[in-house]
């Protein structure tokens, strides 16, 4: 977990330096869980996107240790700290993703937001389904392989809809913005909607 420890040394660093300032945090993916740990050890305001759930960082022995650690230090500072997330820190999920899925709970699990790729992408659903049970159909036929199928395509697709351009573009289009409209998921979404 050194790469938690370092977020919240860096973190603290940060607040030390800029007494006044309002600090939020981001991550994707391990960044996210990052991101949570950090906002719950400092109570900031900031989002993460499919990351893994972080509770059980939050609530380990070696988490508590840093805490207890830190509490004279940051109480002297007068940088609050332990009590959770900022109310308005939120996890963006990605609906069908093993990463932010089925990886336990989220910090601040309250505030959470749920991505659909495959609502502005539905080509790729059914080709991605169809691939599958054609896979399956042939691997496990031939060869008794079919779970290696159902295996493979879930990677495919879980990188598919892991992948940070992909959340940038829905994010974009939730917002009303264009920021990417040469990106594949974008011109799929236009003529989607």
């Amino acid at each position: 977990h050194s790469q938690f420890s370092t977020a919240i040394s860096f973190v603290r660093q940060i607040m030390a330096a800029n007494p006044d300032a309002t600090i939020s945090v981001t991550g994707h993916s391990l960044g996210g869980s990052l991101a949570q740990v950090v906002a719950y050890m400092f109570e900031l305001d900031g989002a993460a996107f499919d990351p893994g759930g972080a509770m059980n960082l939050v609530r380990s022995a070696e988490f508590q240790a840093e805490q207890q650690k830190l509490q004279n230090e940051l109480l002297n500072l007068g940088i609050d700290f332990g009590s959770g997330a900022h109310p308005g820190f939120t996890n963006y999920l990605m609906q069908g993703s093993p990463i932010s899925g089925s990886s336990g709970a989220h910090v601040n699990g309250g505030n959470i937001d749920t991505l659909d790729f495959f609502a502005y992408a539905q080509d790729d659903r059914i080709i991605i389904e169809a691939a599958t049970a054609t896979a399956e159909f042939l691997l496990d036929g031939f060869f008794g392989l079919g779970n290696l199928a159902t295996a493979t395509t879930g990677l495919l697709t879980t990188l598919a809809i892991h992948d940070a351009d992909s959340i940038v573009t829905l994010m974009s289009i939730r917002a009303g913005g264009l920021f990417d409209d040469t990106s594949t998921l974008y011109q799929r979404a236009q003529s989607a909607i």
